[in-house]
């Protein structure tokens, strides 16, 4: 094994850039998976229905909520999934 000598601020500067690529990495791969939540309110508004509708849609299991810090939230790629699948009288059939 060979010894390697260099610098503290070389040894910080080749640290700085590793953790500035795995940051870069990890923010990419974040962004990617990042779902845009909406509330019952706001579904309710989208699809013109009444909050009663939507907690009906949620015991039917045609939404799937998902509970936050005592409030409840869709995904919104789930919620467009659910109502356009032919199970529940959507097009895609």
């Amino acid at each position: 094994m060979k010894t390697i000598v260099i610098s503290i601020d070389e040894f910080i500067e080749i640290l700085d850039d590793r953790l500035e690529s795995i940051l870069s990495k990890i923010s990419e791969k974040k962004e990617g998976k990042e779902q845009e939540l909406l509330t019952r309110h706001d579904l309710a508004r989208m699809f013109g229905v009444s909050l009663v509708t939507i907690n009906e849609w949620c015991k039917k299991e045609i939404l799937t909520p998902h509970n936050m810090n005592s409030r409840v939230y869709f995904k919104k790629s789930e919620v467009m999934d659910a109502l356009s699948s032919s199970k529940y009288g959507g097009r895609n059939k």
